[in-house]
């Protein structure tokens, strides 16, 4: 990377909008920052061997589809959890303790 790309990407980055409130003395103190960031960054990856940034070729991929028993189980465990009764957590109530109940049982399967 040339100076001159790493000065332009410091500058597109100095533009960001949480930096925009920051006294002079802050920003430069941000500057020198990305600065340093850069040279160490650099530093670091010319130290690494190229077979660490080898990229990997994903062969295949595939989702075990859960029994009903497995389903049924985690439902009635994250029930108890939230202390949410099974058929309000299938009726359409969107309230706050009902909609988290439903986002864990859709994270978790």
């Amino acid at each position: 990377m040339t100076k001159n790309k790493v000065f332009t990407e410091i500058k597109l980055a100095m533009k960001a909008g949480h930096y925009r409130d920051l006294s002079f003395k802050e920003k430069k103190i941000y500057k020198n920052a990305f600065k340093n960031g850069y040279k160490l960054a650099k530093i670091h990856c010319k130290k690494r061997s190229p077979e660490f940034y080898k990229p990997r070729r994903i062969v295949s991929y595939s989702f075990a589809k859960p029994s009903t028993r497995i389903i049924e189980s985690i439902i009635n465990r994250v029930c108890v959890r939230y202390e949410v009764h099974k058929k309000s957590l299938m009726a359409k109530v969107r309230t706050q303790d009902i909609v988290r109940a439903r986002n864990i049982i859709h994270n978790i399967l």
